[in-house]
């Protein structure tokens, strides 16, 4: 966890494992959405929105509402955030540290650019 933002984890925390035989049956699927937000000090936010890759999950509307709580966190103004600046991206293999965050409040972030 990245201080209080809810669902932050640390740039280390790799999002996937490294496409590898059997990894498919133990580790969790994900999406994720490739997120830019302007910060009020006219810089660029760069984060990952990471969700499970499941139908449910992936609605746009869903992922919006994890990264404006994200931004509520820090912060930054969240009405700036809508589906321009997140897109879904790709999906992957889940790290243990995302997968522990997704499994415990549904969402992670994964903070990529000017995120302090």
């Amino acid at each position: 966890m990245n201080g209080s933002e809810p669902g932050a984890v640390t740039r280390q925390a790799r999002l996937r494992y490294p496409l590898h035989p059997g990894l498919e049956d133990t580790c969790m699927n994900i999406a994720v959405f490739d997120t830019y937000v302007l910060r009020p000090d006219g810089r660029r936010m760069h984060f990952d929105i990471v969700v499970r890759d499941q139908q449910a999950d992936r609605e746009l509307d869903i992922v919006l509402a994890h990264g404006r709580r994200y931004l509520a966190a820090k912060g930054i103004p969240a009405a700036t955030l809508s589906a321009q600046e997140c897109r879904f991206c790709h999906s992957a293999f889940a790290s243990p540290a995302v997968e522990a965050e997704i499994d415990r409040i549904g969402f992670a972030i994964v903070e990529l650019q000017n995120c302090d």
